[in-house]
């Protein structure tokens, strides 16, 4: 009898050519499982943190969105001047030589004008192409100015310094453009991107659980918003020679290092007075008072800092706008450092010396 193979066969032989083929379908089911176990995963991670960090948000640092911690809180003191329908007179712009020289309370005072009007915005750290973008983005859309006035000097324009300013500006989220800053400010709408810088700085978080969380905006009459308290810190005779010291490498090594007029500097500044001029917008430069040990600091000495004056005032007489010069207005003595004044020589001298400048100008 021949043996039938039907019957003749093993149990392993039963599943012919199919062997080993048959759990393919279930390995391709639990590969693709891994993956959608891992973005549901993410999804609920993410979910329950922006959901976390909303709880929290009161008590976490207020978020820098622009240039500088001090941009940022007069924006919030722009935002809430806006608010209450404040337009101003008068608006200062620079950098800290007119943030710590110039007393806007008493500019009203001087002019008799009411304590909402005059304004001082004026940026530490600023160059030209910085003031740029503030006044005409941020500032001018805000508080509307009737007339702006822009104080100078040789670190407003030199491109030779090894960090720009502008660049910081540019990075900042609220100012960043193009598509990633667009992207930048849309995803600011979630918590944890909104808060991104406090959450990956310890210290910010350990002073958050502590009940001191950085805050920007700040809590103040209307009259003193957009404006800036002339004061410093007491510090003892040896503090302040120390302090001289390396605020004098600052301004030689950084700020006039290499200095020379740059050309996205002046574009900046002369396209400033063309715009403000465009909008109605009455505008005077002023060269700022500087003490005599600023002009050595200079890579060519006095002779950088003349030759820059003397471009200045031709260039700012082309473009239509006055020019007061008060570099030699202030002795060595009203000096804090190698750029700013004293509060009481800011407030008490200069500040009505540069007003009797602007009411020859027919200010009323």
């Amino acid at each position: 009898m021949t043996d039938s193979p039907t019957t003749d066969q093993g149990p392993d032989d039963q599943w012919g050519d199919d062997m080993g083929t048959a759990p393919v379908e279930p390995r391709r089911r639990s590969s693709r499982h891994p993956v959608i176990t891992f973005v549901v995963a993410m999804l609920v991670v993410i979910a329950g943190s922006e959901l976390a960090v909303r709880a929290a948000a009161n008590h976490l640092p207020e978020p820098l969105d622009h240039f500088s911690g001090q941009s940022q809180t007069v924006v919030d003191d722009m935002d809430i001047l806006q608010a209450h329908g404040i337009r101003s007179w008068l608006t200062f712009v620079g950098t800290s030589m007119v943030r710590r020289d110039v007393d806007a309370a008493r500019v009203e005072k001087e002019f008799h004008w009411p304590d909402t009007s005059v304004h001082n915005v004026a940026l530490p750290g600023a160059q030209t192409t910085v003031v740029e973008r503030w006044l005409l983005e941020e500032v001018v859309p805000r508080i509307h100015p009737k007339r702006v006035v822009w104080g100078v000097s040789t670190l407003d324009f030199n491109a030779g310094r090894p960090d720009h300013p502008i660049d910081q500006y540019n990075a900042a989220r609220a100012s960043e453009h193009g598509f990633f800053g667009t992207l930048d400010r849309w995803m600011g709408h979630l918590a944890i991107s909104e808060h991104r810088d406090a959450l990956r700085d310890p210290y910010q978080l350990k002073a958050a659980l502590q009940g001191h969380p950085k805050v920007f905006l700040q809590h103040r009459p209307l009259k003193a918003r957009a404006t800036w308290k002339l004061e410093y810190a007491s510090k003892t005779p040896a503090q302040l020679r120390r302090m001289k010291a390396n605020h004098k490498k600052t301004v030689q090594g950084k700020q006039l290092h290499d200095f020379h007029i740059g050309r996205a500097e002046m574009a900046a500044f002369t396209d400033t007075i063309d715009a403000l001029h465009r909008m109605g917008i009455e505008v005077v430069i002023v060269v700022m008072p500087v003490p005599t040990d600023y002009l050595p600091l200079h890579p060519h000495g006095a002779a950088d800092y003349y030759a820059w004056k003397h471009t200045i005032t031709d260039v700012t007489k082309q473009h239509g706008a006055p020019l007061i010069d008060m570099q030699r207005t202030m002795p060595n003595v009203a000096f804090r450092d190698y750029e700013h004044l004293w509060p009481s020589p800011a407030r008490n001298v200069f500040t009505p010396k540069l007003v009797a400048e602007l009411r020859k100008l027919g200010w009323r």
